[in-house]
């Protein structure tokens, strides 16, 4: 088992539509990092800073969702798993989370079930450069 498949077993629950895999939270990250390099043309100062995105599994709405935060710092990024009610977990990523990017992995964890979170090299999980 890969590093990210055992950090995503860590929120998997069998009987859920609700769940994340490895090739989902890979092809989120490869899609947020490409739109990245697209906002940077028009920003270029905010290159070196924190910045962070979420990933929701909310097929069946009735159920948890599975989501994965991910806070970029660099060339690294930590990823958060957790589960929390969709709806709940949607308006965080609108418009309840902190100011500062730095704080998102600990206010999610105030909010939801965060169950384990673990820091890659972007190049180990995603290549954005192609």
């Amino acid at each position: 088992m890969t590093p990210l498949a055992s950090l995503l077993a860590s929120a998997h629950q069998p009987d859920s539509e609700n769940n994340l895999s490895s090739k989902d939270v890979t092809t989120w990250l490869a899609d947020y990092l490409s739109a990245w390099e697209e906002e940077l043309v028009r920003f270029p100062g905010e290159r070196d800073q924190p910045h962070w995105d979420l990933l929701l599994a909310d097929y069946d709405p009735d159920d948890t969702g599975m989501f994965v935060v991910a806070l970029f710092r660099g060339a690294s990024v930590t990823l958060a798993v957790g589960r929390g009610v969709p709806q709940a977990v949607r308006q965080f990523a609108e418009s309840g989370f902190p100011k500062d990017p730095s704080d998102i992995i600990t206010a999610a964890g105030q909010r939801f079930q965060v169950f384990e979170s673990a820091s890659f090299e972007i190049a180990e999980l995603v290549n954005h450069n192609k």
